[in-house]
């Protein structure tokens, strides 16, 4: 992905503006070409010379791939916002018919044939690792070490994030907040995730 900056011009007043927009290089039976997939408007608020960095962390974002680069704020929020309005619009364009879809929905809480997500959050190594603490009952050797409460879920939190997504101590803090799923997972869980959060 990559961000075009288009120059328009309005017939009308012959005033020139640009506007920018989100690219895909496909390949097609006519050779490669640019598929445009969505408008980012006028004004991003941004330096040009930043536009391969936002491009870069709206795909990052997309696909779920965690980076090591830490952006400005001011690009992972436009980041986060574009990548958000890029896979409601990507989901709209995927037709929700199935090979059931000829029967009557098959409702328990929700409909199965329609389900969707959006900025999912990873469980299964959070799960695992619970897990484990628990077998080896490493609560209990923190609490007689003399270790509070909350000493004890941020201890937990950091081993956690370390063993998971071993990065900096702000880029291991951002993806516990933002990507994991641990504060779901049971009540220790819950707790380790709102002592880190405060």
């Amino acid at each position: 992905m990559f961000i075009r900056k288009t120059k328009k011009v309005v017939r009308e007043t012959q005033k020139s503006y640009f506007v920018y927009q989100l690219v895909e290089s496909v390949r097609t039976e006519r050779g490669p070409r640019q598929q445009i997939l969505l408008s980012l408007g006028s004004n991003l608020g941004i330096a040009d010379e930043d536009l391969k960095l936002l491009a870069n962390r709206i795909e990052e974002i997309f696909t779920g791939i965690q980076s090591f680069v830490i952006c400005s704020e001011k690009i992972e929020c436009l980041a986060e916002r574009y990548a958000s309005q890029l896979l409601q619009r990507i989901a709209k364009t995927i037709p929700h018919k199935t090979e059931f879809s000829e029967e009557e929905p098959d409702y328990q809480s929700i409909d199965i044939h329609t389900i969707q997500q959006q900025e999912p959050r990873t469980v299964g190594a959070e799960h695992l690792l619970l897990h484990l603490i628990s077998q080896v009952d490493l609560q209990k050797k923190f609490k007689e070490l003399g270790f509070s409460k909350t000493e004890i879920a941020l201890s937990l939190g950091t081993i956690i994030g370390r063993a998971i997504f071993p990065a900096s101590e702000r880029a291991t803090y951002e993806w516990l907040i933002h990507r994991s799923g641990l504060g779901e997972c049971n009540r220790l869980a819950y707790s380790i995730f709102t002592s880190i959060k405060l």
